[in-house]
């Protein structure tokens, strides 16, 4: 990618995060946004549609970096929670701004896809009808997404291994007694 490319990206999506910690996605105009970032219109518009497709854009090139996530994602045969949890930290200000405006994510999709096969290769073993894995899979996406999404809303204040530990023995405590 040309410099001049990349640093108009660059400019933008820290226009984009701070705006956003400032008013809703809705809110936010292609001219503000360019204002902020120093950056013409017709340039903003070489690279995107609007607001939303940079955002969409912003999320698939973190979702390039999963394209490596399957080898990263298990180590034993077990959910490696904290592979999950240093992603976030990572992204922290995407996850931020998706967590605070509620975004739908692509990004989160993607993990929560492999999760899940992880989750049904698992418990599937165990003789489970198919209909309870998925409220049982539901229910522990659902608990994973709450503890990041309150992690990164507190600023992240604990410790990765703290937080990846805390979601391992509740999955593992919850799962026990299958």
């Amino acid at each position: 990618m040309d410099k001049r490319v990349k640093n108009t990206t660059k400019a933008l999506k820290r226009a984009l995060f701070d705006m956003l910690e400032q008013m809703p996605l809705s809110k936010i105009t292609v001219t503000s946004l360019c204002k902020q970032a120093g950056v013409n219109r017709v340039t903003f518009y070489h690279h995107f549609t609007d607001v939303y497709d940079m955002i969409s854009q912003i999320e698939l090139s973190y979702v390039e970096e999963l394209r490596d996530y399957n080898t990263k994602f298990t180590q034993n045969g077990k959910v490696n929670f904290l592979y999950i949890v240093r992603f976030v930290r990572k992204y922290s200000d995407f996850y931020k701004i998706v967590f605070t405006n509620n975004i739908p994510t692509k990004l989160l999709d993607e993990m929560y896809a492999e999760l899940k096969k992880e989750y049904c290769t698992a418990f599937g073993k165990k003789d489970i009808e198919q209909t309870k894995l998925d409220y049982m899979y539901t229910f522990t996406e659902s608990g994973v997404s709450s503890i990041l999404k309150k992690w990164v809303r507190g600023g992240m204040a604990e410790s990765e291994d703290y937080i990846a530990d805390l979601i391992s023995e509740i999955f593992i405590s919850m799962h026990s007694h299958i």
